[in-house]
């Protein structure tokens, strides 16, 4: 059997979750099966490395020239049509690969769903995300895959037929986050005989870093030895910090800035937090807590009540302050329960989100699509 070509589209490589996920995925994708390409639409970032030094992937730059430069797509269809791709896919702006597969008069589209904040007021957004694709996939075969049920959710509202979307979670890389070092962290930040708190997320206003502080400061009241961890930067860290302080929380929450060594400030925390009430879709650090073996306490938010079954590898607290802070003060009393949870989040996630797990569900829809073809 001759190997199915694909072409991924990416919009940059960029520090994001399906940059990160789209590099799991080339690099663990069979090789002898799949002829791999990966379709670079803006510049080259922080990530180009990476993607370069994946082995039997190409690269191609289509350097698009604004959000109103149409040339792109036949540019996009023209590489189709040369290279005889079967299969084009975009994780997320999926015009990218809708259009140019229309365009070519070749390939199936595959589009991506990374989030469920799909609630732009802007004409363009709403044709271009919504109904031109749903109109494409009466047409013509293509599919959509979503990380999460939450993405689903979104375009089912949107009368996409449920059948054409495909759910495959993000995997986690499980060999990365079960190895961390915690006891660098703990002796760089003086943590020695503290329970550690947690949260890794981009510091703006719709992750609720500001309510995770009101519930600190009070469960503080109760317990001498807290320190908060918050790893991070975003628009939203001066502010943070000023709250802090005027709380007079400085001496126990730690903002540490962007950091890279995530799997070894996870290993250190003895409780993750994630206060978040955005509606994330898949949200990659609470499966990467879970990976390290520490207790995750979280609102119900996108799909982490698909992630998680609160009371055995977590907690799903009511969404509001008092329910979050009473099952923190569980947590932070009980040290056997904690690490009861924490080894049966690690537990959860080798078993349902690996990275291998995920590769294996992609190549499965690969091989069905073009067998529907033939």
């Amino acid at each position: 059997m001759k190997k199915i070509k694909i072409l991924y589209i990416l919009l940059k490589q960029q520090m994001g979750g399906a940059e990160i996920q789209l590099l799991s995925l080339l690099k663990n994708i069979n090789k002898k099966k799949f002829e791999v390409y990966v379709g670079v639409i803006y510049q080259k970032e922080e990530l180009e490395e990476e993607f370069k030094n994946i082995a039997g992937v190409e690269l191609i730059y289509f350097n698009k020239k604004g959000k109103r430069d149409i040339k792109i797509y036949f540019k996009i269809a023209e590489f189709i049509r040369k290279n005889r791709i079967d299969l084009v896919q975009a994780f997320i702006s999926h015009h990218h690969a809708y259009l140019p597969s229309i365009i070519s008069g070749r390939s199936i589209p595959i589009g991506g769903i990374r989030s469920t904040y799909y609630n732009s007021k802007s004409a363009y957004d709403k044709l271009i995300r919504f109904r031109v694709p749903r109109l494409v996939s009466k047409l013509k075969r293509m599919i959509l895959i979503s990380n999460s049920h939450a993405g689903k959710d979104i375009y089912v509202t949107h009368k996409f037929s449920s059948e054409d979307i495909f759910v495959i979670p993000n995997g986690v890389d499980s060999e990365k986050f079960s190895k961390g070092n915690g006891q660098k962290i703990i002796k760089e930040f003086g943590l020695r005989n503290k329970v550690v708190l947690g949260m890794v997320s981009r510091i703006e206003e719709k992750k609720n870093h500001e309510e995770l502080l009101e519930v600190f400061s009070e469960v503080q009241k109760k317990f001498s030895n807290l320190k908060l961890l918050i790893i991070g930067t975003g628009p939203y860290s001066s502010q943070l910090k000023k709250i802090a302080l005027k709380k007079k929380l400085d001496s126990d929450v730690i903002f540490t800035g962007l950091r890279k060594d995530i799997p070894d400030f996870l290993s250190a925390m003895d409780i993750f937090v994630f206060p978040s009430k955005y509606p994330e879709g898949w949200p990659n650090v609470v499966g990467e807590a879970m990976c390290a073996g520490v207790p995750v306490i979280s609102y119900p938010c996108g799909d982490v009540t698909h992630i998680i079954k609160s009371g055995y590898d977590g907690i799903i607290a009511e969404p509001n302050e008092e329910s979050f802070k009473e099952h923190l003060i569980s947590l932070i009393k009980n040290k056997q329960y904690r690490k009861k949870i924490g080894t049966n989040a690690k537990k959860t996630v080798l078993e349902r989100f690996t990275i291998p797990k995920m590769v294996k569900n992609y190549e499965k829809i690969y091989f069905q699509l073009i067998k529907e073809r033939i």
